[in-house]
């Protein structure tokens, strides 16, 4: 049975702030929930300076929630060609944050080349640069992908399909162990069979004699002692016959037991 790799789960502001608290707590049952620190900012700063009430009061929300819910901040981030602003513009404050979110979820994917690094947010352009990055640990959802998938637990098809990609190395990494060994080690004697295994099948035969042998031999010495104790019981209880029963028997009474009557 093959183990599902870990899932890490990195939100995006506008993911975290069109939630509750009963999808935050339930997403921690999918995977480790990260929310890297230029969202931790976003979300502080909308928990005091949101354009809505609305949005405020679900920062705020978050935040009371974020100490104990089980979520972690990280500071992980890693650069690549296709995550760098163009030269000579000046980037909003959104662009900002979604290059360092997906700088972030980069870095943890390259961090962690046996987990599915999964980004939520709601910024279709933040999904499909994403995509275009080409890492076979790190996919994109939206929040409602994200809610669906805690309300039915079923995975996305796109998790599905990353996670079938993930398995793939382990497999080729035991089939690559099974390679054909060196050509001396499989040299044949006229009897078929390598070196190898003409010392296993001695060693295999080895122990079968031996066992049975010992198995013959406990069981002789269980019915010799069973007859001494029969003949022992014959004796006390009726002596007479026992003494001859022994008599007949073709071996000096006198050299194995002088205390008995011999015949005349």
């Amino acid at each position: 049975m093959t183990l599902l790799p870990p899932v890490l789960l990195v939100f995006d502001s506008n993911a975290i702030l069109a939630g509750r608290s009963p999808d935050w707590r339930g997403f921690t049952r999918i995977g480790d929930c990260l929310i890297p620190k230029v969202v931790m900012d976003d979300v502080e700063f909308s928990s005091t300076y949101a354009p809505e009430q609305s949005v405020e009061a679900i920062a705020k929300e978050f935040l009371r929630f974020y100490p104990n819910g089980g979520w972690q901040q990280t500071l992980v981030t890693a650069s690549h060609p296709k995550l760098k602003p163009a030269e000579g513009h000046t980037l909003s404050k959104r662009a900002r944050l979604a290059l360092g979110l997906m700088q972030t979820a980069y870095g943890l994917a390259k961090r962690r080349p046996e987990a599915l690094v999964v980004l939520v947010s709601n910024d279709q352009s933040v999904l499909h640069q994403l995509s275009q990055l080409d890492m076979p640990n790190l996919c994109g959802l939206t929040l409602a992908a994200m809610q669906q998938w805690n309300r039915t637990q079923r995975r996305p098809p796109i998790v599905t399909n990353h996670l079938q990609t993930l398995r793939t190395p382990v497999e080729a990494g035991v089939t690559a162990t099974s390679q054909p060994t060196p050509y001396r080690s499989t040299l044949r004697s006229a009897s078929g069979m390598t070196p190898a295994e003409q010392r296993w099948r001695a060693q295999r035969k080895r122990p079968v004699r031996l066992g049975w042998l010992k198995s013959l031999v406990y069981n002789l010495i269980g019915v010799a002692i069973l007859a001494i104790a029969l003949a022992a019981v014959w004796r006390v209880v009726h002596p007479s016959s026992f003494n001859q029963f022994w008599r007949q028997l073709p071996i000096s009474i006198k050299v194995l037991n002088p205390s008995l009557p011999t015949s005349k």
